[in-house]
């Protein structure tokens, strides 16, 4: 059974790292069921770029004033998630192709279904 995970990016002043990070979340062995971008009142182009991406897993959503350390936009992006499961990815990080199939194995390894 694949769980079907929704990924969390909040944004902001992210622009030179967005294209990199959510290529990386796109280049999954194992596909998302959606990435969900909120972006928090960044003043570059960082959200321009995620809006006019044609691609139908990333949804996106902008605040209109930006919350500390970025947990207003993870917390929206959380509301308005419809995966049974979270992953979180910053704006400048990248995932490994293979970071998302891993996750299983380590649950069982651990005998919990809790991940990062």
């Amino acid at each position: 059974m694949v769980a079907i995970f929704s990924v969390v990016v909040p944004l902001y002043n992210k622009g030179p790292h967005i294209e990199r990070a959510l290529s990386s979340a796109l280049g999954q062995s194992l596909v998302p069921f959606e990435i969900i971008v909120v972006d928090d009142g960044s003043s570059d182009d960082g959200y321009e770029w995620v809006k006019a991406q044609s691609n139908s897993l990333i949804r996106h959503e902008q605040r209109g004033a930006p919350g500390l350390g970025g947990y207003a936009a993870r917390n929206r992006a959380i509301e308005m998630a419809r995966g049974e499961w979270i992953a979180f990815l910053d704006a400048d990080d990248e995932w490994r192709p293979d970071h998302r199939r891993r996750w299983p194995r380590l649950w069982k390894r651990r005998k919990s279904r809790i991940g990062w």
